[in-house]
């Protein structure tokens, strides 16, 4: 009988080898510890594997048959740098301690790269808005066109739209296609203020306490506390202004700065109310466009998946979509008579 082995995707095949990679440069530096005289030249093939032989696997195997951009390879450097640094013994690390200076200086030569490439973001940006049904998805195209696909676009576009989100407490501009809003009956905004109280409550604590051992701890633990507050804050606001959204033949569903869906209105199957206490095991091939504490009212079954796209560039395939809108009354007669612009 033929056994026919699963498959492996370019990322686990790069992890697997950079696993191998890592453990056989383990193991050699441990028994390089009993030959002193052997111990630079291990330091140096050890040194040489995490900051290019690593590198290379994930440009060759990953990035190359995905078709993203080189820049992407960055991270996978910088953490072979950090695990060097841990890895060698003190005496052959001096390398490391100076390559981790390297990773700001990438990362200004990045943010100068972006800059550079900044007016033609700019047009595209403009271009693609026009017809984008919501402006991250337009900023996240046009970064794309301008440096290439990789999870870095996907991590900048995220981190763009939390920020601005977090700073935006006006009030939601009129859409250009018919809005469905899913946020004003729910106690999402009472939530966020009250785990931001005990955030900034526990954070005071914390440092008092981590400050008597160490003061930078204890700094990073309240930058910590302080960012988690800045992701409430930007998640409520991203709620707040970004609506569900149907056109004449699509629905944008969107829940906050990091999920979305687009649905053909020809790919719908139907679409039926929910018993109020509706309950079900957790279906990993649908999309629970519901908020914290909140429970779907509506499921939108679908003839073909769609794609979900999820934070940090993640992509799922879909079969159904349960929602809950302020007004499903509208709502489902905008899917079924075709109201739209």
């Amino acid at each position: 009988m033929k056994v026919s082995l699963p498959r492996l995707r370019p990322l686990q095949w790069f992890l697997l080898l950079a696993i191998l990679v890592a453990g056989v440069d383990y193991a050699a530096l441990q028994v390089a510890a009993h030959y002193p005289s052997e111990q630079e030249a291990v330091a140096l093939g050890v040194a040489f594997d995490l900051i290019l032989t690593i590198p290379l696997l994930y440009y060759f195997l990953v990035i190359r048959k995905s078709k993203q951009s080189w820049l992407a390879v960055l991270p996978v450097f910088f953490f072979g740098t950090l695990a060097g640094k841990y890895m060698l013994p003190a005496s052959q690390s001096e390398w490391f301690d100076r390559l981790i200076y390297v990773a700001p200086v990438l990362e200004a030569g990045l943010v100068l790269f972006v800059l550079f490439k900044l007016r033609t973001l700019v047009k595209q940006y403009r271009a693609l808005r026009a017809t984008a049904f919501h402006w991250i998805d337009a900023f996240r195209s046009a970064l794309a066109s301008s440096i290439g696909e990789s999870r870095l676009v996907d991590l900048l576009a995220m981190d763009v739209g939390m920020l601005s989100y977090a700073l935006n407490f006006s009030k939601p501009k009129p859409q250009r296609f018919p809005a469905f809003t899913y946020h004003q009956d729910s106690s999402l905004k009472a939530l966020v203020i009250v785990f931001s109280l005990l955030l900034l409550l526990e954070s005071t604590l914390t440092h008092m306490l981590i400050a008597v051992w160490s003061d930078i701890v204890a700094w990073i633990a309240t930058a910590s506390s302080l960012y988690t507050i800045l992701i409430l804050i930007a998640y409520y606001n991203s709620v707040k202004h970004s609506p569900i959204l149907v056109s004449r033949d699509q629905v944008y569903v969107r829940i906050g700065f990091a999920s979305h869906v687009l649905i053909d209105k020809a790919n719908i199957a139907g679409v039926q109310r929910l018993g109020v206490s509706y309950e079900e095991k957790r279906d990993k091939h649908a999309f629970y466009a519901v908020l914290l504490m909140e429970e779907p009212q509506l499921e939108i079954k679908l003839h073909q998946p769609v794609i979900l796209h999820g934070p940090l560039g993640r992509q799922t395939p879909v079969g159904r979509v349960l929602l809950k809108v302020d007004d499903p009354h509208r709502f489902i007669s905008a899917l079924e008579q075709g109201e739209g612009a």
